[in-house]
C-alpha cells in the first residue's frame, strides 16, 4: 500500500525515510521506525510536517516502534478544505491509525494537532475522555497559553500536565525534556493517569 521510498534531509542530514499511503483518497507521508512493545505516532503540528520531530526521533526510536504522519494538507501530504477543522481532522486521524493496522497507541499531537488528537479519542465533551492525556505547554507560548492548558488538566479526568520553559515550538526548544516527558509517559507514566478500575 505504500509507494516510493524517499529520503527526507534536514541540513544534509538524513533524519528518517519517508514513504507514503493513500489513506481517505489522500497521499500521505509518513516515516516509521523502531522497535519495543510500545507505540507511538506522531502527529505533524499546524502548518509543520513531520521534520518537526527531527530533534526527537533518534530518542524515541530507540525505545518504541514510532510513526510519524504529515496531517492532510501539511508537509508532503495532500490535504482538502474539509479536514481543517479539528473535529474533522480527529475523524482522519482515527482512519490513519486504522489504515496502518494499529489498535493500541500512544498518540501525540502538537499545537492544533493536540485537539484533533482528542477528537479523535470519543470526546463529545472534555469530561468524556477516559484515555490518560499528557499535556505539554511552554509556559512563553503565546498561541497556546499555560493557563488554557491549566483549564484543560482540570476538565480532563485523566491528565498530566508539564509546563516547560520556553515558547510555541516547546517540543523542538526544549527537545530533551519533551523527549524525556513523552518516553517516561509511553514507559508507563500514562498508567499512573488511568482510570481506577
Amino acid at each position: 500500500m505504500s509507494t516510493a521510498l524517499d529520503k527526507g534531509t534536514v541540513d544534509g542530514q538524513v533524519p528518517f525515510d519517508v514513504a507514503w499511503r493513500t489513506i481517505d483518497g489522500l497521499k500521505i507521508r509518513y516515516a516509521t521506525k523502531g522497535t519495543g512493545d510500545e507505540k507511538i505516532v506522531l502527529f505533524s503540528p499546524w502548518p509543520a510536517s513531520i521534520f518537526a520531530f527531527v530533534s526527537i526521533w533518534a530518542g524515541l526510536t530507540r525505545r518504541f516502534q514510532v510513526l510519524a504522519i504529515d496531517l492532510p494538507g501539511f508537509g508532503q501530504s495532500e490535504g482538502r478544505d474539509d479536514l481543517f477543522a479539528p473535529r474533522n481532522m480527529g475523524e482522519f486521524i482515527a482512519r490513519a491509525i486504522d489504515a496502518f493496522g494499529l489498535t493500541s497507541v500512544h498518540a501525540v499531537g502538537l499545537d492544533v494537532g493536540s485537539p484533533s488528537v482528542l477528537f479523535a479519542a470519543l470526546a463529545p465533551g472534555l469530561a468524556s475522555i477516559q484515555v490518560p492525556v499528557a499535556i505539554v505547554v511552554g509556559r512563553n507560548d503565546p498561541y497556546g497559553l499555560a493557563r488554557d492548558a491549566a483549564l484543560l488538566r482540570e476538565r480532563l479526568s485523566h491528565a498530566r500536565l508539564d509546563v516547560l520553559e520556553a515558547g510555541h515550538c516547546v517540543w523542538e526548544e526544549r527537545a530533551p525534556e519533551f523527549e524525556s516527558i513523552v518516553t517516561q509517559w509511553v514507559s508507563g507514566g500514562f498508567r499512573g493517569q488511568a482510570q481506577p478500575t
